[in-house]
């Protein structure tokens, strides 16, 4: 039994010890846990992970203060919720489209240098081309009694492609040094 539960989950033990920022190998792990969950069809877990690392990638560019906290800490958990969500908004929706009002317009401001980094990398793009269509297979399976997401056909095939998708978006990011390199 243990070496079957080896065997299944050993992708996700890695050489570098968790930092606790949005670094190169907290992403690479994310990478690693969306594989498995595919590999083993927990698709509302493996589309929740994907949504979740979107967010990630926009708490990786937050500097200051915010950069200082460690993401499991009570500021961390409170930064991820105020950052990672706008961030994931202003993938979804065209830059026209955006509607920010008070608390959510400054985060937006702050989030806007690591967007525009992000576009000029080539990156955000590719975050675009999915994630509309990412997070409404996942709140499909919120709401599988009124919904044809759960059921979809090609919901593997479709998980798949933004796997490769954030697969090559890590890739990049790590290539271009984008990964937060503070100290613990």
């Amino acid at each position: 039994m243990l070496d079957l539960v080896w065997e299944k989950f050993c992708a996700l033990a890695t050489d570098d010890p968790p930092s606790g920022r949005y670094d190169q190998p907290y992403f690479e792990t994310q990478i690693k846990i969306i594989e498995v969950l595919m590999e083993h069809r927990l698709f509302m877990q493996a589309f929740t992970v994907m949504r979740e690392l979107v967010g990630a990638i926009g708490m990786a560019g937050i500097g200051g203060k915010y950069a200082k906290k460690k993401m499991a800490s009570g500021d961390g958990k409170k930064y991820r919720k105020r950052f990672a969500e706008v961030f994931v908004n202003m993938m979804q929706f065209p830059v026209d489209g955006w509607k920010f009002s008070g608390f959510t317009e400054e985060t937006r401001l702050k989030l806007m240098p690591w967007f525009e980094k992000l576009q000029k990398a080539g990156i955000e793009p590719q975050l675009r081309e999915i994630i509309d269509d990412m997070v409404k297979i996942r709140n499909g399976f919120d709401h599988a009694w009124t919904s044809e997401n759960a059921a979809f056909p090609g919901i593997e095939k479709k998980g798949n492609e933004y796997l490769t998708v954030l697969h090559n978006v890590v890739s990049q990011m790590a290539e271009q040094e984008f990964f937060s390199k503070q100290e613990n």
